[in-house]
Order: structure tokens, then sequence, then C-alpha cells
């Protein structure tokens, strides 16, 4: 009788597979790129191989390939679905979804909050709904920065200010556009000045405008601990790379501009807020299963114990920042954009 059942159960799964086959000619095409400048193409793709080296490679095979060559495949690793809320640091929770990310910082003034996803509903049922699941009040949640001015991003802002009495925080760009965009439309609260430093109780922020995925996109420095030790981790604005000349040189000045902050912070933690952007799922199912004397995988410089090192040393974060500019060069090159040196 149980072989029965597995056949039949085998034969369906069979039959299910069959009906819903794609014939070859409903394929999309395959991405290509007509009017490619092959050679500089070429030369930023393996620059930004050899600065990824092996401990960022994931990043550079999201950013300068999937993300060019394979579009769909890559916006297929964004689908909605929902993601277990994880502590992963001491400090520091994730509470978004695949689609999205959102973070949490604890403090001893209240929890800061990072983007709020697409809406009211994903605002209360994916990131207070994780707040609840990690055991955390959500009135304790003082603070929300957007990190862009994508609706995708605030969209869930003005039904947590409106619920929960939190507090947006964001540049005055973004403040502005906000303002007038169709998702939501936010009360100002607080405007943080490109550079600005922010104190919540014991921890203080700093931000910097990063114009170019769009124009008042948001990068912070944030300070976290793991098991006791700080850290410095970055969250960047956003990464996508845009499609005119004038705003790609404008993203190039930013990562430029954002590498000098961290390079002094000492960054050594990559956050994003889109986790194709940092490789959170796969770093969170491995804090999950993390033993007592594995390193945190969010934590990309790893020196000896006990070491001293100076925040010139941590160079994991630059080159990172350095590999996202060649990646949008692959992207001008593979467009036919001329982009200056």
């Amino acid at each position: 009788m149980k072989l029965t059942r597995i056949a039949t159960a085998l034969s369906l799964c069979f039959a299910a597979a069959v009906s819903v086959a794609q014939p070859v000619s409903e394929y999309p095409a395959a991405q290509t790129f007509p009017n490619e400048n092959l050679a500089l193409s070429s030369e930023a793709l393996n620059r930004a191989r050899e600065l990824a080296g092996d401990d960022l490679y994931p990043f550079f095979a999201q950013r300068c390939i999937l993300d060019q060559a394979y579009p769909i495949l890559d916006d297929l690793m964004q689908e909605r679905q929902l993601v277990l809320p994880t502590q992963v640091f001491d400090d520091l929770y994730f509470v978004g979804a695949v689609n999205v990310s959102a973070w949490l910082v604890k403090t001893n003034a209240g929890y800061v909050l990072f983007d709020t996803m697409n809406n009211a509903d994903e605002a209360e049922n994916i990131v207070m709904a994780g707040v609840r699941k990690l055991g955390i009040n959500p009135n304790d949640v003082r603070y929300a920065v957007i990190t862009h001015e994508h609706g995708d991003h605030y969209g869930g802002l003005r039904y947590l200010q409106d619920t929960y009495g939190i507090l947006g925080v964001a540049s005055d760009i973004a403040w502005n556009t906000m303002a007038t965009g169709a998702v939501g439309r936010p009360v100002r609260n607080i405007t943080i000045p490109d550079g600005g430093l922010w104190t919540v109780g014991e921890k203080t922020f700093q931000f910097v405008v990063t114009p170019g995925h769009t124009p008042g996109a948001f990068s912070s420095i944030i300070p976290v601990t793991d098991r006791g030790q700080p850290h410095k981790a970055a969250l960047y604005g956003g990464f996508g790379i845009p499609g005119t000349v004038a705003n790609k040189v404008l993203q190039i000045q930013s990562l430029h501009k954002f590498g000098a902050f961290t390079q002094a912070a000492g960054v050594d933690v990559i956050l994003g807020n889109h986790q194709v952007q940092d490789q959170s799922l796969y770093k969170i199912d491995l804090v999950r299963h993390r033993r007592a004397q594995d390193p945190n995988p969010f934590v990309i410089e790893k020196p000896a114990p006990g070491a001293k090192v100076h925040p010139e040393k941590f160079r994991a974060y630059s080159r990172f920042l350095q590999m996202q500019e060649q990646c949008i060069r692959v992207n001008a090159a593979r467009n036919n954009q001329t982009l200056p040196l």
C-alpha cells in the first residue's frame, strides 16, 4: 500500500512537471549587449574580479554578472518570501524579507529601524511582527532611518509614525522627494546633514548622502558588537546601478566619498538594504548554526584574537566599494557609455 502511494505521488509530480513545461520558443531571449565596448567591459570586469578576491567573490558575481547578464534570475532571487527574524549581532537584528531588507539596532535609549518596506501591511506584518517574534516591544522602536527615497524602503514609514509614534530619519533631499511621492507621504521628523553624527543612547551613527541610485540616498555607519567585541557596519544607501552616464558618475563619486568615511571608521561589516547586496540570507542561516568557536559570518575583516588593528588596515570594505565601481564601469561599457577615468 505504501509503495502504491509513493508511486502515485511520483506520477502526479511528473505529470505536473510535464503540464507546466515551457517550450523553448517561449524562453526569454538571452541577455545581449549589441553596443558593448568589449575591451572596456573586459578590463573593468577583470579588475572587479581581482578586487573581490576569494572573500568578496559572491558580491562580485551578483553585481557584475548576475544583475547584468541574468536579470530575470536576479529578480527571482528577490521574490516575496518571509524570512525568520534573526539576531545577527548582540545589538543588530534582521526583520525584513527576501525582497526587501529591514534592520533593527538596539540602543539603551530604544531601537533604531533601518527601512520600513513597501506599505503599512508589510510594516506591520513583516517588520513589527518580526520585532514581536524577537521578544521586543514594538513601542520600544523609536526611530526609522530611510536609506533612500524609493517606495519599497519608505512605504511603511507613515503607518509606523501614526501607529507607534516612530520618528523618521532621512536626508533633506529624500524628505523632499517623499513629501511629493505616491507612497505614504510620511511626516518629516529628523533631518541629518551630510556627514552628520547622530547619537541615540550609547551609540553614535554617522550618515553620508550618497547620490547616484537616488538623489537623497543615505549611507550609514553603524556601531555593533559581537559577543561583546565592537565592530562597525556600513549600510550603503542604494547600490542599484543607474541608467544614465550622469548618475553613474554620481554613484562612483559617492562610492569614493563613502569609502573615505568607512576607511576612517574601520568598517568591517557589510549590510545591505536588499539581501542580494550583502548575502544576508546565507549569513543568517550560518548565524543560526554558529558554534562557539565560529566567527560571525557578517564580519569581513578577521584579525587574530586580541590583535590591535589600526583602522587603515581595514581594507576589505574598501575593496568592496572599489569593486562596485568597476561593476558600474562594466555596465557602462556594455551599453557603450563612456565614463571618465
